[in-house]
């Protein structure tokens, strides 16, 4: 007999460009945040890593380990200006699939994805 998975909880991390984070979810959804020091070298790095998973609650230090990674990305300035060419170039990549009568594949249109951004 199958059992169905729980969906997961949605959350999203909006980072504003003066640095300030705002977390969007469920009331039931337990949030922390961590503003990670630079570490000088890989072996403070680990050192780090052992501070972290001491100093958080019990709740996060079990979910806490690389396995459980989920997303991660890099924070980059964005202007308005930069956000309306994107919007731009992807709408010509999909007029030009549409005239084509093209439908692109997951893989193809990461590809135009990362040449467009």
């Amino acid at each position: 007999m199958k059992t169905e998975s729980p969906t997961p909880a949605t959350v999203l991390v909006e980072i504003a460009a003066d640095g300030f984070i705002t977390v969007y979810g469920d009331q039931h959804v337990q949030v922390r945040i961590i503003n990670r020091p630079i570490a000088s070298n890989a072996e403070n790095g680990c050192r780090l890593d052992e501070l972290i998973g001491w100093i958080l609650p019990w709740r996060y230090r079990e979910i806490y380990w690389p396995g459980n990674v989920r997303t991660y990305g890099h924070i980059q300035r964005m202007t308005l200006a930069g956000v309306q060419h994107r919007v731009a170039q992807q709408e010509i990549v999909e007029s030009i699939g549409a005239l084509n009568g093209q439908h692109q594949t997951r893989k193809q249109a990461k590809v135009l994805r990362a040449i467009t951004a």
